[in-house]
């Protein structure tokens, strides 16, 4: 698939109004954006390009694009300031959709805000925020972390650090196979759909019991979670997408399992304490066969897959020598590969990009658990670039690739 880089730099005009000086946000304040699209790399098929702007309680905005050698401009008056869907349609001919992407713009009256798309086929799907240039290493992906106020949202990011974008309040988001839509928690119990095209927000459905770490197995169409019975006791249970014929798989009195289905099999990979430390262990969606998988000195947690199931990632740490590390396993041979972070601190989530290419990783900084940078790195530990969105995010967690 031909890509190409897409560069939005939208102008936030102020206007005048009657009374410039206000707090309110739902004022009337009005304001014009400019955008400008580096066309010098589009794919000769892209004939004309249309733009869409939305928001709730607002008239939709549909506006093209002027498109000369270089570029492809449009200029959107009487604006109001405040948050705005911003969806992009590539054209060819016949007027059928090539590419699309959308993200979200805050207009803010006298600012200046550089806005970044990926357009990709739609018969591939949408992304947010990444290019389509010639850049196969950067992909976006899902996340979830505490904004300054303590809620919990659902971000994306793409993996060069660009893209960054706050979805949704929720936790947890995951993919299925149609990466327009995720899934993620609502609430405790509640289980939402997230629309990456439209923002639309639609409830599946709630679980029976409070639920943790929700991963998606393609294979058995099912939603593995950890559920809370008591403080500090999570077994393991699987569902379908809507929290409805919920199954226990694993009853036992130990500490949060982040279950994790095995890629194209009936396997569920998780930790647990049950035998004093926290290791690894796997167990069948129906319960049987549970079997423990790391016998280690140190605690072994944060299990992880990558795309094809060959590779399994997982952290360890030994808070009396203070060693961390992260582990990389083929499924195939015997000996790990161990990358050592004891200088740099606890590394946990670690989990590959989806060509396999690059470690996505959390390091514990202090001075509190929750207090956490987010970094990227190659699979032999090299390359290491942090990543962290800006905006005051606490206690990271849980990035998905795929």
């Amino acid at each position: 698939m031909n890509k190409f880089f897409v560069f939005i730099i939208i102008i936030l005009f102020y206007s005048c109004i009657d009374n410039p000086v206000s707090t309110d946000e739902t004022s009337s304040s009005k304001s014009s954006i400019s955008l400008s699209l580096d066309m010098s790399a589009a794919p000769q098929d892209v004939v004309s390009v249309a733009g869409l702007l939305t928001r709730n309680d607002y008239d939709s905005v549909k506006f093209s694009f002027i498109i000369n050698d270089t570029k492809a401009t449009a200029e959107i008056n009487d604006l109001a300031t405040g948050e705005w869907l911003l969806k992009v349609d590539a054209l060819d001919e016949q007027k059928n959709v090539l590419y699309t992407g959308n993200t979200r713009v805050n207009v803010i009256a006298g600012q200046i805000s550089p806005v970044y798309l990926q357009l990709d086929p739609v018969s591939g799907g949408l992304k947010i925020i990444v290019t389509w240039g010639n850049t196969p290493g950067i992909q976006p992906f899902l996340f979830m972390a505490q904004n300054a106020f303590g809620e919990w949202r659902v971000l994306t990011m793409n993996t060069d650090g660009s893209g960054f974008s706050d979805l949704t309040a929720g936790a947890y988001p995951i993919w299925l196979d149609n990466k327009d839509e995720i899934i993620y928690r609502l609430d405790a119990y509640t289980l939402a759909k997230y629309n990456m095209n439209t923002a639309d927000i639609k409830i599946l459905g709630s679980a029976p019991r409070l639920i943790n770490f929700i991963r998606y197995s393609p294979f058995m169409n099912r939603i593995v979670c950890d559920y809370k019975v008591a403080p500090d006791i999570w077994n393991i249970a699987h569902m379908n997408i809507d929290g409805s014929d919920f199954r226990e798989v694993i009853v036992d009195s130990a500490w949060t399992k982040r279950p994790v289905p095995y890629a194209n099999s009936d396997w569920i990979y998780y930790q647990s304490n049950v035998s004093g430390t926290v290791q690894l262990y796997k167990v069948k969606f129906d319960g049987s066969q549970e079997t423990q998988l790391t016998f280690e000195n140190e605690e072994a947690a944060f299990p992880s897959f990558n795309h094809a199931g060959t590779t399994l990632i997982y952290s360890t740490k030994s808070e009396q020598q203070q060693s961390y590390q992260i582990i990389i396993k083929s499924l195939r041979q015997d000996v790990p590969r161990i990358l050592d972070f004891s200088n740099e601190g606890e590394a946990i989530y670690p989990t590959f990009t989806k060509d396999d290419q690059k470690i996505i990783y959390i390091l514990v900084t202090g001075p509190t658990y929750y207090d956490r940078q987010l970094w990227i790195m190659s699979t032999d530990g090299s390359e290491k670039i942090e990543i962290t969105p800006r905006g005051g995010y606490t206690n990271i967690a849980r990035p998905i690739t795929w």
